[in-house]
């Protein structure tokens, strides 16, 4: 069984153990179970959570999940300025035509990947779609800039090396890998400087993975491969994937897709593209 259907069946079960009756639905980023009176409980942050422990864990953790949300007024009326100015975040999304979101003003960051906005009410994530728009109370432009802010601003708990041509900035806010939606603020503050770019991925959304391309055509090439193959070892099956693939940041903000996966006599295959805005030093 799927993680998200188990992680249903546990709040659900909770939720009946203390006499609550509550109908669940679907949303672009899991399920969300919505009580008598208004109330919903948005699972994709408890799975995302979930995921990171022992199974002996669940269950403090749903319980904690349920009782932490009851806490929350059940009539969840429009927000006002101050309080969606406080919570409103950008997030990256995939862009998978395959699975509608109801978020026609999304915008596109990259190939293969959406901005939209989300609201941050720390025990879920919401995503504005359409109709929850029209009740925020700045204009759209207004939203994505002060969002776009608040994800800058979201800590970062872990940078390390995953390798020697890869770095990773990871933490508990689900809100890490979209800080790739404004990668200059992380350089050079926080990845250093980088004069011909990066590499870069966004796999989970609590990881961004990096390489800071060096100067020399070859060094450059060594680092594509390296990344790309670190990239493609991952799980591709983690809840709340953003994108399987590497991507080129140019320091103009040019964003490119590099690799592309096919299937090649019924095997999966990685292919490497150079980004056109990579300006090589040939030898």
């Amino acid at each position: 069984m799927a993680l998200e259907h188990r992680v249903l069946e546990l709040v659900e079960d909770d939720l009946r153990r203390r006499g609550l009756a509550a109908t669940t639905s679907r949303a672009s980023q899991g399920y969300v179970v919505e009580l008598t009176g208004g109330l919903k409980m948005f699972l994709g942050n408890l799975t995302d959570r979930l995921a990171r422990l022992d199974e002996d864990e669940w269950p403090a953790q749903v319980a904690h999940f349920v009782e932490a949300g009851l806490a929350l007024p059940r009539s969840s009326g429009p927000l006002d300025e101050a309080e969606t100015r406080a919570r409103i975040r950008t997030r990256l999304i995939p862009d998978d035509p395959d699975v509608p979101t109801p978020c026609t003003y999304a915008r596109p960051f990259a190939p293969g990947i959406r901005c939209v906005l989300a609201l941050d009410f720390e025990l879920a994530v919401q995503t504005v779609t359409d109709a929850t728009l029209a009740d925020l109370p700045l204009p759209l432009d207004e939203l994505y800039r002060i969002g776009q802010a608040n994800t800058d601003a979201e800590p970062i708990d872990d940078t390390g090396t995953v390798s020697e041509h890869v770095s990773a900035l990871g933490g508990r806010s689900p809100f890490v890998a979209s800080k790739a939606g404004n990668l200059a603020a992380l350089v050079p503050d926080v990845i250093g400087e980088a004069p011909c770019g990066l590499l870069f991925a966004v796999p989970d959304r609590h990881l961004l993975l990096y390489t800071v391309l060096a100067s020399a055509a070859e060094d450059q090439m060594v680092q594509f491969v390296a990344f790309t193959q670190t990239v493609d070892a991952l799980d591709d099956d983690a809840f709340e994937t953003i994108s399987p693939a590497a991507y080129y940041w140019a320091p103009d903000g040019t964003i490119e897709r590099v690799t592309s996966h096919l299937i090649v006599e019924d095997e999966p295959a990685s292919v490497i593209t150079w980004p056109a805005s990579l300006q090589r030093s040939l030898p």
